[in-house]
């Protein structure tokens, strides 16, 4: 419209938003103890932040990170990519706990830290017997915030589903890990319609996945 009117070629110029909030939410309760051949679930989760971290703080956005489980550990308000050290020296020697970490707390201590509006990113292992309380605790934050969930896939359910059945307790197998699979797909399902936006994806896909 604008060109037909001046008879001029008129393009809109489009600038990448900077100065947003960040706050990332890295689980280091029991889930997170899984291992694959080479280290724990919280061990890859937090390699991808902090390739995250950096591009974030590249970009020049507002970071903060909280660890919350047996231990809660708060750093706020980084910003600048030459400010990348303080996250190494905050969270180096973290490592997580073989117990439940409460969801609802944790968004509650958040709640308090991080008064300014800001994406959330929540970042841990999906499973269905804690569902309700993560529901709850997204459903609280997002009174405040923009959420988001990401959630490190199990390989071990594909590799049971790809095996051949060749029993009994084979079958049974079979049947269970695919009610569980089943189960966590309803649950992202339901956080979606939340609102939430829903990352699944195993370790080796996690660094991209959450960067884009």
């Amino acid at each position: 419209r604008a060109t037909s009117r001046f008879n001029k070629l008129i393009s809109r110029e489009f600038q990448e938003e900077k100065n947003q909030n960040l706050v990332i939410m890295l689980d280091a309760g029991q889930r997170m103890c899984v291992s694959d051949e080479s280290m724990t679930y919280f061990d890859h989760a937090l390699n991808s932040l902090i390739l995250l971290s950096h591009t974030a703080l590249k970009n020049g956005d507002n970071l903060s990170i909280q660890s919350f489980g047996a231990e809660t550990r708060w750093l706020g308000q980084i910003k600048g990519a030459q400010n990348i050290s303080k996250i190494l020296h905050h969270f180096y020697d973290l490592y997580p706990q073989k117990t439940a970490s409460d969801y609802l707390r944790s968004a509650q201590d958040l709640l308090n830290k991080q008064p300014k509006r800001a994406l959330i990113l929540l970042v841990s292992c999906l499973r269905d017997e804690d569902f309700s309380d993560l529901l709850d605790a997204v459903r609280l934050l997002q009174k405040k915030h923009l959420v988001a969930v990401i959630s490190i896939s199990e390989p071990i359910y594909q590799s049971i589903l790809n095996k051949q059945v060749e029993g009994f307790e084979d079958a049974l197998l079979f049947a269970s890990t695919q009610i569980l699979e089943q189960s966590i797909a309803r649950n992202l399902k339901r956080l979606k319609k939340q609102g939430v936006i829903c990352i699944h994806a195993p370790v080796n896909q996690l660094t991209s996945n959450v960067i884009n």
